[in-house]
């Protein structure tokens, strides 16, 4: 009987680290993580502006507010950088891919990436990246008010107890 380890099959051949360089260096993907970072760059200041305003309960900020709310946002992607730089996430990926995939598996990533459709959707993956995450921002923030008076509504029961 044959025993599958994730996708990778007892009986394939390894993924090399040289392999996945290759594709890694195919797939532009350390370019690709500056790039979705700078995308998220702007959610992260989003995100901050609305925490913000939701615990001051207030739409309008003063300027000195503004200035925390960018202090805060640049601490945020500042912490997202420090931990994302492909330095940091390569032996990640490394391991989850040779978990993952067999070297024939990565070679047929490698062809097809190296094709003009292969770096043409790669040219897009930040914008989808930040498209994705913008789209996900607005929909937790429209959502946020009922849940928030949810959560106090559950939080209160701690003071009747």
């Amino acid at each position: 009987s044959l025993c599958f380890i994730g996708s990778n099959s007892l009986y394939a051949a390894p993924t090399t680290e040289k392999e996945l360089d290759e594709l890694f260096k195919v797939m532009k993907m350390e370019q690709i993580g500056k790039e979705s970072l700078e995308q998220l760059k702007i959610q992260f200041q989003q995100q901050a502006y609305l925490q913000v305003s939701q615990r001051l309960d207030s739409e309008q900020l003063t300027s000195e507010q503004k200035e925390i709310v960018n202090k805060l946002s640049n601490k945020l992607f500042q912490h997202m950088e420090k931990y994302s730089s492909w330095n940091k996430i390569r032996p990640i990926y490394i391991k989850v891919y040779q978990d993952i995939f067999t070297s024939e598996e990565v070679q047929a990533q490698i062809d097809f990436y190296s094709s003009p459709i292969g770096q043409s959707i790669l040219k897009k993956t930040p914008q989808v990246v930040g498209a994705t995450s913008d789209a996900f921002g607005k929909q937790v923030s429209l959502n946020y008010a009922q849940d928030k008076i949810e959560i106090n509504q559950i939080l209160d029961e701690l003071s009747i107890h």
